[in-house]
């Protein structure tokens, strides 16, 4: 059995068996600190929300007020007509306020769902990758829940690095520690890519896929030899 390990990578090496582990990057103050800005965007979207549903019924109360004053006969119709314009000019407001609220909810949500799949995986997820029995399998892992993909190993080639250019700007958030995106290495199956090896380092990434270009020849030649 052979094992090599770093802070982020373990690599296992078994007859008839070769694992690979990817643990993202832990440093403490940082995942404290993403856990502190999500409970702060938390807080700010329940804000938003109970302002959105408080803007909601200030409106249908306001519209029942409407309905109230419009269906009571009075004498003075320009009194009644000026009083029927200024709560339907609140109305209004309360309305397009509402539908403010409802955009910045939507980002809100968007914000929320990325950052607390982050946090997640910063704390409890990781990537796992094996070759056994001629397949090649792969799991990325969030709080114990998670599906495994299966490809045969004959089918599977070239692995390889992914161009990263920090000066490209959406490259580089995607490497941000709030994202879990940054794939770093990837190979072929069939048509399609898959990428793997969130925001790890070059150095890394050549590791890993040396050792995955040897384990691959291996089983490649274990099969055909029909072993």
């Amino acid at each position: 059995m052979s094992l090599k390990e770093n802070n982020r990578i373990s690599i296992l090496k078994e007859e008839g068996l070769f694992s690979l582990v990817i643990l993202p990057e832990r440093e403490k103050w940082k995942v404290n600190l993403l856990f502190f800005w999500l409970v702060c965007w938390t807080v700010c979207g329940i804000i938003f929300i109970a302002n959105y549903f408080n803007y909601s019924n200030r409106a249908s109360a306001g519209r029942v007020n409407y309905n109230a004053i419009y269906n009571i006969p009075q004498k003075d119709y320009k009194q009644k007509q000026q009083t029927l314009a200024e709560i339907e000019k609140k109305i209004n407001l309360f309305d397009r306020q509402r539908t403010v609220l409802l955009v910045v909810i939507c980002f809100w949500l968007y914000y929320e769902y990325r950052v607390s799949r982050a946090y997640t995986y910063r704390k409890f997820g990781h990537e796992k990758l094996w070759i056994k029995n001629g397949k090649l399998y792969f799991r990325k892992e969030i709080n114990r829940r998670s599906k495994t993909k299966v490809y045969d190993i004959e089918f599977v080639k070239d692995f390889r690095l992914l161009e990263y250019n920090k000066n490209e700007f959406f490259q580089s958030m995607s490497r941000s520690f709030w994202t879990m995106a940054g794939e770093s290495i990837a190979f072929d199956f069939h048509s399609k890519i898959i990428r793997f090896g969130i925001q790890l380092s070059e150095k890394e990434s050549k590791q890993i896929c040396e050792e995955l270009a040897k384990a691959h020849k291996k089983a490649l030649a274990k099969i055909e030899s029909g072993a």
